[in-house]
């Protein structure tokens, strides 16, 4: 393993557990340290295309209400529209250089707002939130939501709360 060499000092407990869990998944206590920390923390994003790679790191820095409103972001109906038609055209063979270019522009666009929003959930849920699940995210996935002008963790909370009373 290469890296950067840390010196920490463990609570006793906490070494014991690291030396019990090596020796019962056949690893080094070390290993099952760095994996510990992996666990624990948002993933790097080395996997991530370069081209995305300073916006997602910029994220770390947002407010929860930032995030959470980043996690509603979608392109625009027309832009959409257009996509699924030079999909279509794609799909079929008909598109001119020019199409090909704009479709190009277009799968970044979407990939960078689903790389933005999945990396938005994932420092949510790192600083403590409960991420809604798909059916709550349907629910209450409403047009002020989407134009930011809904409270989405406490719409889901109420409706979560409103939930158990039935039970």
């Amino acid at each position: 393993m290469s890296g950067q060499t840390v010196t920490l000092e463990l609570p006793k407990a906490l070494w014991e557990w690291a030396e019990r869990t090596a020796i019962v998944t056949q690893r080094s206590v070390e290993k099952v340290l760095v994996d510990s920390l992996y666990a624990t923390i948002p993933p790097p994003l080395d996997d991530v295309p370069d081209e995305f790679r300073e916006e997602l790191a910029l994220l770390e820095a947002k407010s929860d209400e930032d995030l959470w409103a980043i996690t509603r972001l979608c392109m625009p109906p027309k832009i959409l529209r257009q996509y699924d038609n030079l999909l279509e055209k794609n799909r079929t063979g008909t598109l001119t250089a020019q199409e090909k270019k704009k479709l190009e522009q277009r799968r970044k666009d979407a990939e960078r707002i689903m790389l933005m929003r999945a990396r938005s959930f994932v420092l949510l849920q790192w600083r403590g939130y409960s991420l809604p699940t798909v059916d709550e995210m349907e629910k209450h996935w409403t047009p002020e939501l989407v134009r930011g002008r809904g409270n989405f963790p406490q719409q889901v909370e109420a409706s979560r709360k409103k939930d158990r009373v039935k039970w």
